[in-house]
């Protein structure tokens, strides 16, 4: 049974898929364009790392590093070729989305291996079909011949992930008619006040 769950990148199970990863990055394309993370990488703060098992066999990985204009970036994607053809890929890409949906991220980006790169054809193949479009470099990158930009914008999809947003009441301005309903308790984001927001006794939450 496929499985994808959190864990640790340095697991020893799936050092030889991160080693893998690596491998293949550093023969895709030139060195000064190789934005592959090590283990060491994938564990800072702000990075999530799942792997993805058959039973007890792990068959591949993925991550989302948070970024400060509230997106999140695709790193670490990688099936094993022998669990290839299977759509694993597919099913991965999706399940990140749909923790960045959770999370209220607004749109996942990536960045990967420009058209005359052959290694990367079905990777952008695979991220086209998923509804990604191009765009310019993404944060923390500069334009580079060798790498090809794209982005895919997130709607909450909250009964899909069983996370409901907490009803909140502004004691702010009140600019937001008094009652909003974001992601966070902690402020309200519909009038921009920034003041405390207070849960509405209505508020329920899934643990």
């Amino acid at each position: 049974m496929i499985e994808i769950r959190e864990t640790d990148p340095g697991a020893d199970d799936l050092r030889p898929i991160l080693t893998a990863h690596l491998a293949h990055s550093q023969q895709a394309g030139p060195d000064e364009s190789n934005h592959t993370m090590d283990i060491a990488a994938l564990r800072e703060p702000g990075i999530r790392f799942w792997a993805l098992y058959d039973d007890a066999t792990p068959l591949g990985c993925g991550a989302l590093k948070a970024l400060p204009d509230g997106t999140a970036e695709v790193k670490s994607v990688h099936i094993v070729s022998a669990a290839r053809g299977r759509g694993l890929a597919r099913r991965m890409m999706q399940y990140l989305a749909d923790q960045a949906r959770a999370e209220g991220i607004s749109a996942l980006v990536l960045e990967t291996g420009a058209d005359h790169l052959p290694d990367y054809d079905a990777a952008r193949k695979l991220y086209e079909a998923l509804g990604y479009s191009y765009c310019g470099p993404i944060h923390g990158y500069e334009p580079d011949p060798n790498s090809a930009f794209m982005r895919l914008e997130l709607t909450p999809s909250y009964g899909r992930t069983n996370f409901a947003p907490p009803t909140v009441r502004c004691r702010g301005s009140g600019a937001c008619a008094g009652l909003v309903s974001c992601g966070c308790a902690a402020t309200c984001s519909a009038c921009r006040c920034g003041s405390h927001a207070t849960p509405s006794p209505s508020t329920s939450l899934r643990a």
